[in-house]
């Protein structure tokens, strides 16, 4: 080596060494319990108390550390890339004992003061222990590498509360250079190692507030402090390699959440790149093609026209929509099949315009569909989904607002139960559902509606219907249905009057424009909610239409405005309806709240609302 190679390899050498030196001085406790776990963490501290040793040897790009009883690591200025002679693959108390023993020992020396030149190594490397160099060979066939937040097998400890009061108003500084990463970098490459199950997940979750605690020093932590988890990023610009308290899929849940809410936190809004992320779109355009030519050939036919015969070509196409993996254009053309049946029989409930509603919809979205020029979003909402995913929520505070019995066209029977969310705001439901196709299956609703809930011992649905609680770790899916599989703790809490609780925008004012409103058709926006809470007076009159089989209901709102309500007839609710018809049923002089369903040419009652009282019409009269 000549004389200058050997000044440019020394200068190398020192250089490396005070990037070394910064890097030893952000191995703070915290980042090495995250990066391994306590206990390891307390192994090296107490082993090095013990007398154990470590002599080091700077090269150009990482430094050799031979520790006394002949364990051999080799270190570079990152936690990402070291290797070890011992068997493990992970994190291993050696590299700790290496790191800490140069924090206690070396850290504070100067460059001429530190245990670095070949010759003194060497030395040092005799007297500690001969095996280190025997080691020396099986060095490279043994070593691996770390991804922090990888599954380790000697298990994995919180660093406790991190955070502790230094809530969100503590971040008032900007960000770092080190940590720029998180909201500078695109989000779509900072979201590439996550699939997208995953993406859609966590996008959802962001449908619930969720108290941050934002903490900074070698680590930027950012801990979600109701599902009591937290995640720390490291300067490396790879979301994968953040340290997360918890294991595999959850872990990298939380994750993509918490990069998420942190850039929601600064400012970001970011949704239609989640969605575009989040979309799965695979499907057949043969089968689009001939849908779309069935349903011109049924309009230029006319309906008056119409042969039965259409009802197998239906059926037949809702069965290949099936497996073109279109799950919407089968839902649609099974409604439209159970339309034109009511028409083949001349029945009283058949509508012409809800027949052409559907026959309107399902065209657009055949056409779009064909062009294949339709962003991946849009293109996902008009395909739709098969089976809907239920997410796990970390807390859901309800109000019952009663049920509602049903039967469907397609042979099923259930009750539906509504709640309304305190935490966003919405309505939510759970629905207990029966297949009546099938000739040993019987539904009975009052015994389905006094059956116990699948959450709580001792409450049955009924109660479940009109309480006030608390949900912990419920399933819920993007409708927000309530799952009822297990894993979910409810907890029932004093129930206020319903004249206390703030409704919202659930409060209908003027029904006849939000009536419109909820009513205007459209292929590619979020549906309105067809439920309504209105503020009543006193119900008035009724009267049964002979026609449509329905008890119309006069009813005056606060505003002393007259609307009114239809209540289809149907035998297991004829009880009901005649107790409403003769007026035996009163709510009291005091004003009272009512939970409406609005469909396009008129509004259904479910239920009647005062006090801590809840009455589901079809059920409790």
């Amino acid at each position: 080596m000549t004389f200058y190679e050997q000044q440019v390899a020394e200068m190398s050498i020192r250089k490396f060494e005070e990037a070394f030196q910064d890097f030893i001085e952000k191995c703070t406790e915290d980042y090495l319990i995250r990066s391994a776990n306590k206990g390891l963490y307390k192994r090296a501290h107490k082993e090095i108390d013990q007398g154990i040793e470590v002599v080091y040897t700077f090269g150009e790009q990482s430094v050799e550390a031979v520790l006394s009883e002949g364990t051999i690591c080799v270190l570079e200025n990152t936690l990402d890339r070291f290797s070890c002679s011992c068997p493990s693959d992970n994190l291993c108390k050696h590299v700790l004992i290496a790191i800490l023993y140069y924090q206690k020992n070396n850290l504070k020396k100067t460059a001429g003061e530190r245990v670095s030149t070949t010759e003194s190594d060497e030395d040092s490397r005799q007297h500690h222990g001969s095996d280190a160099f025997s080691f020396r060979q099986h060095q490279d066939s043994d070593a691996s590498s770390f991804t922090p937040g990888a599954p380790n097998p000697h298990g994995a400890e919180s660093a406790g509360n991190v955070g502790g009061n230094d809530g969100l108003e503590s971040v008032i500084e900007p960000l770092p250079a080190r940590f720029e990463w998180l909201v500078q970098n695109d989000l779509s490459v900072l979201l590439q190692p996550f699939d997208s199950s995953i993406i859609e997940e966590a996008r959802f979750q962001l449908r619930y507030d969720e108290e941050l605690e934002i903490k900074e020093d070698t680590l930027l932590t950012v801990r979600l402090v109701r599902k009591q988890a937290e995640v720390s990023f490291t300067e490396a610009p790879d979301v994968g390699r953040a340290l997360c308290n918890v294991k595999q899929r959850e872990g990298d849940l939380l994750r993509v959440e918490a990069l998420l809410r942190y850039r929601a936190y600064k400012g970001l809004e970011e949704e239609t790149i989640l969605a575009e992320r989040a979309a799965q779109v695979k499907f057949s355009i043969p089968a689009i093609r001939e849908c779309r030519k069935l349903i011109r050939e049924i309009l230029r036919i006319g309906i008056a026209r119409l042969p039965q015969s259409y009802a197998a070509q239906l059926e037949t196409m809702a069965v290949a929509a099936h497996s073109g993996n279109l799950p919407e254009i089968e839902r649609s053309l099974r409604g439209i099949l159970g339309e034109l049946n009511l028409f083949w029989e001349r029945h009283v409930r058949f509508s012409m315009p809800m027949l052409l509603d559907r026959l309107t919809r399902l065209l657009l979205s055949l056409e779009l569909l064909a062009q294949e020029q339709l962003p991946v979003v849009q293109q996902a909402q008009l395909i739709g989904k098969f089976r809907s995913k239920f997410y796990r929520t970390s807390h859901l505070h309800l109000y019952g607002l009663g049920a509602e019995p049903w039967e469907s066209r397609s042979g099923y029977r259930g009750i539906t139960y509504y709640s309304y969310c305190f935490d966003d705001h919405h309505i939510y439901t759970y629905s207990d559902i029966r297949p009546m196709y099938y000739d040993d299956n019987r539904f009975s609703y009052s015994s389905q509606y006094t059956s116990t809930s699948p959450w709580l011992p001792g409450l049955s649905l009924r109660q479940f219907s009109g309480s006030e609680m608390n949900f912990e770790g419920m399933k819920v899916n993007e409708e927000r249905r309530l799952s009822a599989g297990e894993g979910a703790k409810l907890e029932l809490l004093p129930r206020r009057a319903v004249e206390e609780v703030d409704f919202g925008s659930l409060i209908k004012q003027d029904i006849d424009a939000d009536h419109r409103v909820l009513c205007q058709p459209s292929l590619f926006s979020a549906p309105s909610s067809p439920l309504a809470m209105i503020r009543m007076s006193e119900l008035i009159g009724t009267m049964y239409d002979q026609r449509t089989q329905s008890l119309l209901i006069s009813a005056r709102m606060e505003q002393d405005r007259t609307i009114e309500l239809t209540l289809p007839y149907k035998a297991e609710w004829a009880t009901a309806i005649s107790k409403l018809e003769q007026g035996r049923f009163r709510t009291g002089a005091s004003p009272f709240f009512m939970l409406v369903r609005v469909e396009k040419d008129h509004m259904e009652p479910i239920s009647f609302l005062q006090g801590q009282d809840v009455i589901s019409i079809k059920l409790d009269l």
